[in-house]
């Protein structure tokens, strides 16, 4: 039997949501955490910005490539939002200034206030963003390929993964399940995580991704939300909304540098119980301690053979 690296209360701790944790501080008074967990929700929103370019910028230049400029008039047709609304949701650092000068005023309830709206926007921006690439995905899938959509996706991912690649192949477990859990953290939603002697999987509650896209009626107009056939960038499986592609691509690239995934989505066992139905719930998001421990089914249902691991998270 493995041991255990974290204890239940630790677990519980990392998967408070910022918003929650801010909220905490400033009722408590205690303006150091105050401004750790702020500046925590400040770099994360800006960080989302930053990744709806380079996600769009993937996307768009992939269709630019297979029907040039009319390809793009065709998706602008079902754009929703303008580039001066998504300004509107941009926090600025006059804002997070605002949330200290109230609390060093006394003035807790305006603080409460300004951190509750600062986790609204985010995740407004956040919910507009996802919809927006699950359209693009989705029809670069049905209007150009699936072999299309592949390509591009291995460009977006490739434009965020170096960290956790990085930190996978230091080999610190802890390290890991911390920065997958602060990696879920930007969806805004709360999380809960479960240790056993093989690995940690943290699971959001609900999913901001999938199933978000799913219960926000996103797939009831064709035109708007499309899903994804059998692929390797669907674990093979049906009804898969597009922007969920990312992670099989994840795990992808990662074993291409590492020789597994730095994290596993949606472990096997789950795939095979009959009530469990992809995107209607959170998908696991599984940390293994021995990496030759994770399944071989993961590495199969990506076309893939599961190799001999010499690296391995010795630094437990």
């Amino acid at each position: 039997m493995a041991n255990r690296v974290f204890t239940s209360e630790e677990l519980k701790q990392m998967c408070v949501r910022p918003v929650d944790a801010a909220v905490e501080a400033a009722t408590a008074g205690d303006r150091e955490k105050l401004v750790e967990w702020v500046d925590k929700m400040y770099k994360a929103a800006v960080r989302s910005f930053n990744l709806r370019r380079n996600w769009d910028r993937g996307l768009t230049d992939k269709i630019y490539e297979k029907q040039g400029v009319e390809g793009i008039a065709a998706v602008m047709k079902n754009c929703t939002f303008t580039e001066a609304q998504l300004q509107e949701l941009l926090v600025t650092e006059d804002y997070i200034e605002e949330i200290y000068r109230a609390f060093d005023a006394g003035e807790k309830e305006q603080v409460v206030e300004k951190i509750q709206t600062l986790h609204k926007m985010s995740r407004e921006f956040h919910d507009i963003r996802i919809k927006w690439e699950n359209y693009l995905m989705g029809y670069i899938y049905e209007e150009i390929g699936g072999d299309d959509l592949y390509e591009a996706m291995r460009k977006v991912v490739s434009s965020y993964n170096a960290a956790p690649i990085e930190t996978a192949r230091e080999g610190d477990f802890r390290k890991r399940v911390e920065q997958t859990i602060w990696g879920l953290h930007s969806h805004g939603e709360p999380l809960y995580a479960i240790e056993d002697d093989e690995k940690v999987s943290v699971y959001m509650n609900p999913c901001g991704s999938g199933q978000m896209l799913v219960e926000s009626g996103c797939f009831s107009s064709p035109d708007k939300g499309r899903y994804v056939g059998p692929h390797r960038i669907t674990w093979q499986m049906e009804h898969f909304p597009a922007y969920c592609v990312h992670a099989p691509v994840q795990e992808i690239l990662s074993i291409e540098a590492l020789g597994f995934p730095y994290f596993v989505n949606c472990p096997c066992q789950e795939l095979k119980d009959p009530n469990w139905k992809f995107a209607h719930q959170s998908c696991a998001f599984s940390v293994y301690k021995d990496n030759n421990a994770i399944p071989d089914e993961v590495y199969q249902r990506l076309g893939l053979e599961k190799p001999v691991i010499t690296l391995k998270n010795h630094n437990l």
